[in-house]
């Protein structure tokens, strides 16, 4: 991937900002008494999942979009609505080797589409970086290019690896707001504290309860020593409704679009098409762009 100085790069983004966005009016959106409780009590609320479900049950109160780069291989093919893309960047890449001019490509229907979901929520999108093989140099000019495309609209976040706490104490000096997931337990979460200030994704494994390990790790934070800057903790794999009660007043709640439903009674509930889980950025993926090109 090339450096975000890149004059090239620099013709990426344009390319990329020229998408006419979509604003949602969050003003014709009535407030929600339920999320409305949630907030008062000093709790954040993240929706991931299907954006257009997010968008009918969206309200002011919900501070920001979750996007997972496994949902972002749908069906490319050239029918898919992102086939114009790829040719139209595909010829202003032509001259580069083909592996790096699908990277790019990839790195621009990422963007494209957080910026979407964005504009048309009126929100900030969290959204993973598909690192797969990469190296610490390559993940960081990704999550660099990225951030500075719309430092008010994005903020980046990297499984907590060996590999990829190397790349957060690298972009540091950038102060991107940078986020881990896949936290298990308290001990990681004090040792990911280390890394970021940004914040922290705590993942509840199935069959567990979120409440216990959610309040178990805010409390080995604080002791821990990082209580003077300690990082955002998001609380993930809510999966009961239920569960949202005992979690109120905990910082941030990462809710799937089809949790946050029942949660607020909305009737017409419609289930979510299962979405790939292949990440963007995977060798099948790259043999996809490759064919259309």
């Amino acid at each position: 991937m090339i450096e975000y100085k890149d004059p090239v790069a620099e013709q990426i983004k344009a390319y990329i900002l020229d998408d006419p966005p979509f604003t949602m009016d969050m003003g014709s959106k009535p407030a929600e008494p339920l999320w409305q409780k949630i907030r008062a009590a000093g709790s954040q609320i993240w929706i991931h999942g299907n954006e257009d479900l997010a968008a009918e049950i969206w309200s002011r109160e919900i501070n920001a979009y979750y996007l997972c780069t496994r949902s972002l291989h749908r069906g490319l093919d050239k029918e898919s609505p992102d086939f114009p893309v790829i040719a139209k960047a595909g010829k202003f890449l032509k001259g580069m080797p083909e592996r790096e001019r699908t990277q790019e490509i990839l790195f621009i229907l990422h963007a494209r589409r957080l910026l979407r979901i964005s504009h048309m929520l009126s929100t900030r999108v969290i959204t993973e970086i598909p690192v797969a093989d990469d190296s610490t140099e390559e993940i960081c000019r990704y999550v660099r290019r990225l951030y500075q495309i719309a430092p008010e609209r994005i903020s980046p976040v990297l499984p907590y690896t060996i590999k990829n706490s190397a790349a957060a104490t690298n972009l540091c000096p950038d102060k991107i707001p940078l986020t881990l997931s896949g936290i298990h337990s308290p001990k990681d979460a004090v040792d990911a504290a280390e890394y970021v200030t940004s914040g922290i994704i705590i993942e509840a494994r199935e069959g567990s309860a979120p409440e216990t390990l959610a309040w178990s790790v805010m409390e080995a934070v604080k002791d821990s020593g990082h209580g003077n800057r300690p990082p955002n903790l998001i609380i993930s794999g809510i999966s009961q409704a239920d569960e949202i009660t005992g979690l109120t007043g905990f910082p941030v709640l990462k809710l799937h679009v089809n949790t946050a439903r029942i949660f607020l009674k909305k009737p017409g509930f419609r289930s979510q098409a299962s979405s790939s889980t292949e990440w963007i950025g995977s060798d099948r993926f790259y043999r996809t762009i490759s064919a259309l090109l």
